[in-house]
C-alpha cells in the first residue's frame, strides 16, 4: 500500500466517523450562533465564509473517499478472485473423489452380482467386514491432507469399501 493510499484510508476513517460528524455539527452551530447573536461580526448572514470553508472541505473529502473506496474495491476483487480459485480447486477435488467412489461402487455392484450368482454368502461377509472397520488406506494418487479422518470420514469409508472389495475378491478367487 502506498503512502497516499494510507493517508486516504486514515482520512476516510476520520471523515466517516461519528466523532467527525458531531464535531463538525458543533462547529457549525457555534459559528452560526456567534455570528447571529452579534458576539462577533466576521461572517454575517448568509455566512459566505462558512460556505467557502464547507465547499473547500467537500472538494477534498469527496476525492479522498473515492480513493479509499477504489482501493477497497480492488482489495475485494482480489479476495473474490482468490475465493473463486479456492472454490474451483475444491470442486475439482470433490469431482475426483466422486469419480473414485463411483468407480469403486461400480466394482462392488459387479462383484455383488457375481457373488449372488455363485451363491456366496454376501451379507455375513459384509457384516464381518463392517465390524472390523477399515484396515487399508486409500490409494495415494494425490494427497488430500485436508480431508477429515476418523471412523465416519470419507477416507475411512472409502478404505472400508476398498478393503471389503479386495477381501471378497480374494475369497471368490480362492474357491
Amino acid at each position: 500500500m502506498t503512502y497516499s493510499e494510507r493517508i486516504a484510508d486514515r482520512l476516510s476513517a476520520v471523515i466517516g466517523s461519528w466523532a467527525f460528524i458531531l464535531t463538525q455539527m458543533v462547529i457549525l452551530v457555534v459559528w452560526v450562533a456567534i455570528n447571529v447573536t452579534g458576539v462577533t461580526k466576521f461572517d454575517l448572514y448568509p455566512f459566505i465564509l462558512l460556505n467557502l470553508f464547507l465547499s473547500i472541505q467537500a472538494a477534498f473529502t469527496g476525492p479522498i473517499l473515492l480513493l479509499s473506496a477504489n482501493r477497497m474495491a480492488m482489495v475485494d476483487r482480489r479476495r473474490a478472485l482468490k475465493n473463486l480459485i479456492i472454490d474451483q480447486q475444491a470442486h475439482a477435488v470433490m469431482m475426483r473423489m466422486e469419480a473414485h467412489i463411483d468407480n469403486h461402487m461400480h466394482e462392488l455392484r459387479k462383484d455383488l452380482r457375481e457373488w449372488q450368482a455363485n451363491g456366496t454368502p454376501v451379507f455375513s461377509t459384509l457384516q464381518t467386514e463392517l465390524e472390523r472397520g477399515p484396515k487399508i488406506p486409500l490409494p495415494k494418487s494425490e494427497p488430500l491432507s485436508y480431508v477429515p479422518t476418523g471412523p465416519s470420514s470419507p477416507s475411512a469409508i472409502m478404505a472400508s469399501l476398498v478393503e471389503l472389495s479386495t477381501r471378497m475378491t480374494d475369497t471368490r478367487t480362492e474357491k
